[in-house]
């Protein structure tokens, strides 16, 4: 069965998937918009249509403030982004960072169990957002910041992780944290949202005890009923046993 794509495919507002309702909230603004894209991605919703869909998203008395914004009109993604950067400039200047920022982040991220691709983007990026400015800024090293990467995750996400890098990794160190962009790359296979097992079949009919079968003759219409014999748990000894526990039928005349 064909996964779903475009608008059929994006999170219904307010559900699991779906970005938090945004509020007005600048400090949220960068979140919801990561969110959203990767949403986006996901369904592989015409680029057109981005922004008209995003208002599905956004409370009901912040959606003037959108409405005026330059790329609106024209439904035009890469202009409608770059307007609400800057109209919430002060979410998406460059802050300065520190230890205490990144330990707060790992905190709050780690109580979250991953379920999705797109969480996983998100957390990525937020991450990466704190510890390249750390590790430019020469207050963290390649390899704690591949420690702090690891623990943002729940525990039991980091069982699915392990297990995954334990059959692409076998011989990792174990005195090592794992390599960030490996970690990511075995997020992605576990959540990957198109995996076959996420769009089940429909379930197998129940077998049919008992049906009518109906043929059309010269004299006209005639009904064959047919039974399903259920065979005993001691199977008999010969063919003369098993056809003494057979109901008595009568066959019906087809023409």
């Amino acid at each position: 069965m064909a996964q779903p794509t475009g608008k059929a495919a994006m999170p219904p507002p307010r559900s699991k998937k779906a970005p938090k309702t945004f509020s007005g909230d600048e400090d949220e603004i960068t979140e919801f918009l990561d969110v959203y894209e990767c949403c986006a991605d996901d369904a592989q919703l015409p680029k057109t249509e981005w922004v008209k869909f995003m208002f599905l998203y956004i409370d009901r008395a912040q959606r003037l403030t959108f409405e005026a914004l330059d790329g609106y009109a024209t439904e035009d993604w890469d202009v409608f982004s770059e307007a609400i950067k800057e109209a919430f400039v002060g979410a998406f200047q460059t802050k300065k960072c520190t230890r205490a920022t990144l330990d707060a982040f790992i905190q709050t991220a780690s109580a979250k169990i991953i379920t999705t691709d797109t969480e996983l983007r998100v957390y990525h990026r937020h991450f990466q957002g704190i510890a390249v400015y750390l590790i430019t800024d020469k207050q963290l090293s390649e390899k704690d910041a591949a420690r702090y990467y690891w623990f943002g995750f729940h525990p039991s996400t980091q069982e699915q992780l392990e297990r995954r890098l334990g059959i692409v990794k076998p011989d990792h160190p174990r005195e090592d944290p794992f390599v960030i962009k490996d970690v990511y790359k075995a997020g992605c296979y576990i959540f990957n949202s198109n995996t076959f097992n996420r769009t089940p079949i429909l379930s197998a009919a129940s077998p049919v005890q008992s049906s009518s079968i109906k043929s059309q003759g010269a004299s006209g219409e005639s009904k064959v009923s047919k039974k399903t014999v259920q065979l005993p748990e001691e199977q008999p000894a010969n063919i003369g046993d098993l056809l003494e526990k057979l109901p008595p039928f009568q066959a019906a005349k087809l023409y």
